[in-house]
């Protein structure tokens, strides 16, 4: 699990030379890991295999692409009291995608920061929400690493030895 991140960084860092830091960004990226292959032992304990794959699949597609607070934008979901603050807020990659941001955007030169700021508060993020992003990516990691093992523990009771 530690490697998998890495690897991706190590290409992906190499071909964009981005502004965070190599280490907050892998960070990052192991929180990312920690989630998905989270989701991905509770799918597999739940759906049978071929539907496993295919729920696997959309499921991070769908909170990457549309649950992950640029669009529409936490700040608009706040302003408007939509439900979907609710689903935005339970995505992985809406953490994720501040972190990234927010680290990114840090490193920008101090004579941008009235483009930085207006990026960050048209989409509602927060300069200080870096440790959060993080701290929340792992709790979601070690939760549903904790539904998974209760789901061991409890589907298909007739078929433990």
């Amino acid at each position: 699990m530690l490697v998998r991140p890495l690897l991706f960084e190590i290409l992906f860092y190499g071909l964009t030379s981005p502004k965070i830091r190599f280490l907050e960004m892998y960070v990052v990226l192991l929180g990312v890991s920690f989630v998905c292959t989270g989701i991905g032992h509770n799918l597999s304990i739940i759906f049978e295999p071929t539907e496993a794959l295919l729920v696997a699949v959309i499921l991070p597609l769908v909170f990457g692409v549309f649950f992950n607070g640029t669009s529409p934008s936490i700040k608009s979901l706040e302003d408007s009291r939509s439900p979907l603050i609710c689903v935005t807020s339970s995505s992985f990659a809406r953490w994720a995608v501040e972190a990234l941001t927010i680290k990114e955007l840090e490193g920008y030169p101090a004579h941008l920061s009235f483009l930085k700021d207006r990026i960050v508060s048209s989409v509602g993020y927060n300069y200080d929400n870096w440790q959060l992003c993080i701290v929340v990516l792992f709790a979601m990691g070690s939760g549903l690493r904790a539904a998974a093992y209760v789901l061991l523990i409890f589907r298909h009771r007739d078929k433990q030895v």
